[in-house]
């Protein structure tokens, strides 16, 4: 019964996430320079199959559909959504955290969340421990993005530098049994550390 009950949720959430429209914006860089940044305002529509390949943005002059590869990110309502390199290309992550140190998530389908609002509490354990289900990590330690390691040694090795300016979210970041789910909970302290100084 149980299972009966997610399966109907994650279908009603799927339907109602996904074909919307919501006010926004997509950050490109300039066609004849690559530092300088523009904005697209208009309609950003999600795909109705949960599938974000690609962003489809409904202005003024038109419809434009934008690449994870053609843009540095886009926002539709509250949420905030960057291009991140991984596997080769660029993938487009939801910012979870933003913050001193953000944290984004990466997934090939978007059933995890609701419209604007973020994870979804049950549905969240589902679809992180599937293989194609990412966090990625960015502060002003980190030089861009760094893909979060699965396993405890490579996330220690790899990740904890970010957190040494706070010995005590540092220290319990190298001894922790760490699940990868865990890097919300030590984002979420170590920015409200740097928030509360």
């Amino acid at each position: 019964m149980k299972n009966q009950i997610i399966l109907l949720f994650l279908i009603l959430t799927t339907s109602f996430v996904f074909g919307q429209q919501a006010d926004g914006y997509v950050i490109t860089r300039r066609t004849n320079n690559l530092t300088e940044l523009d904005s697209v305002f208009g309609q950003i529509t999600f795909p109705s199959n949960g599938i974000l390949s690609s962003i489809k943005i409904k202005t003024i002059n038109g419809k434009k559909k934008f690449k994870p590869n053609n843009i540095i990110g886009f926002k539709a309502g509250e949420t905030y959504f960057s291009s991140i390199p991984y596997g080769g290309n660029n993938v487009f992550a939801e910012r979870l955290i933003n913050g001193p140190i953000e944290l984004y998530y990466y997934t090939t389908k978007l059933d995890y969340r609701a419209f604007g609002g973020g994870l979804v509490g049950g549905l969240y354990a589902m679809t992180v421990n599937s293989v194609s289900s990412r966090f990625f990590v960015k502060s002003i330690k980190t030089n861009g993005y760094l893909l979060v390691p699965r396993s405890s040694k490579k996330v220690i090795d790899e990740i904890a530098f970010i957190f040494e300016d706070n010995k005590e979210i540092y220290d319990s970041f190298k001894t922790v049994n760490y699940k990868t789910e865990e890097i919300i909970e030590f984002v979420k302290k170590y920015n409200e550390s740097i928030n509360n100084q």
